[in-house]
């Protein structure tokens, strides 16, 4: 499993660097589109890669959070289910201990 993971991140890096090389060309990078630059001027230039690169890990961050919003419910249902589980088990073994008997009646009747 570790060889594969290796060779997996090792294409993945081959095809980063490509992507980088084949990409090094400046673009322009404005925050707002040209009719309302009046309000802020700011624009510079960098590789199309790393806009690339960089739009990519905010569509990967922004796609994990909002499944990680949307289990939430999932996940507050399954800690209390097992709240709920340790409740019983506790209850099942005060229950044992008030009447004496460690084992089950119906495999106290299979012995």
């Amino acid at each position: 499993m570790r060889v594969l993971k290796m060779i997996l991140l090792l294409a993945l890096a081959v095809i980063i660097i490509m992507l980088a090389v084949a990409n090094r060309e400046p673009v322009v990078v404005e925050l707002l589109p040209t009719q309302f630059q009046f309000i802020t001027g700011w624009s510079t230039q960098v590789p199309l890669f790393v806009v690339m690169i960089v739009m990519a890990a905010g569509g990967f961050t922004l796609g994990w959070s909002w499944e990680w919003l949307r289990e939430q419910r999932t996940r507050t249902i399954a800690a209390r289910r097992r709240r709920q589980i340790a409740e019983l088990e506790a209850e099942v073994q005060t229950l044992r201990k008030d009447t004496g008997r460690e084992e089950d009646e119906v495999l106290a009747l299979l012995k």
